[in-house]
């Protein structure tokens, strides 16, 4: 009787259930777990957040940077050989003076801190049998927007042949921002013949030398700032070399 009765009870107090301190020990656990797992999912949150903004930067640096790239170095300066150009015909804006008798001109390279502008064979047509050249005005810009941070705006023109001894951006070209949230930016050029660096070019200047025309390095330096973190600035500096293939007689040597 006594084997049955202590069995009765054993069975009476499984089906009890838990104990009350047993319930806030598993209480407890489960919150310790459920904090951790939240940690973890927010952490996961912060590192992805973080890595799609590096992301977006170097992805908008290397689309910008690309562009500069590739009109710099398709810069127009075809091979002209012995000129004699007329004393009186003046450059303009984006064109040297006429340099033989069938109107052959080279590119008007002009520089400064926050702007330079030349002729470009880079344009690609989309449409094969399209009216467009190869040529084109190219502008790059670094502005200030209202915000107080700089932008560097591309202007495009195709109707290369319209020549003025003045030209502004705003004067019916296609114009838009290659990259943003800027802030500084600043262009220099490489003088390889006496190895330094300038704040400002002109290719058809008054005591220019045919050698030492353009530019060896055309470079970009600029401090773009994260979107999503404006404590997080990067400094990024690109440097660029126009290809004078079609210019072989000059020999420019490229320095840093």
């Amino acid at each position: 009787m006594q084997s049955l009765e202590h069995r009765s009870k054993k069975l009476n107090a499984v089906e009890a259930g838990f104990t009350l301190i047993e319930v806030l020990v598993s209480t407890a656990i489960l919150a310790l777990m459920s904090v951790g797992i939240y940690n973890v999912i927010v952490s996961s949150f912060e590192i992805n957040r973080e890595l799609s903004s590096e992301t977006d930067i170097m992805l908008s640096i290397s689309i910008a940077t690309a562009s500069i790239d590739r009109d710099i170095s398709q810069m127009f300066s075809p091979l002209l050989g012995k000129t004699n150009p007329p004393s009186d015909n003046r450059p303009d804006e984006f064109w040297s003076a006429e340099q033989r008798l069938d109107g052959l001109r080279r590119t008007r390279f002009k520089g400064a801190q926050e702007k330079i502008s030349f002729i470009a064979n880079s344009n690609r047509r989309l449409i094969v049998d399209s009216k467009e050249s190869t040529l084109q005005r190219v502008i790059y810009e670094i502005e200030q927007d209202k915000e107080g941070q700089y932008r560097i705006m591309k202007s495009v023109d195709f109707n290369i042949y319209d020549y003025r001894e003045e030209f502004s951006s705003s004067d019916d070209l296609k114009k838009f921002a290659v990259l943003e949230n800027l802030q500084s930016a600043k262009f220099e050029f490489y003088r390889a013949d006496k190895e330094k660096w300038e704040s400002t070019w002109d290719s058809e200047g008054a005591y220019v030398q045919d050698e030492s025309r353009f530019p060896s390095l055309v470079a970009i330096e600029f401090e773009i700032v994260d979107p999503a973190d404006e404590k997080n600035v990067r400094k990024w500096r690109s440097e660029f070399a126009p290809i004078l293939s079609l210019n072989a007689s000059l020999k420019q040597k490229v320095g840093r």
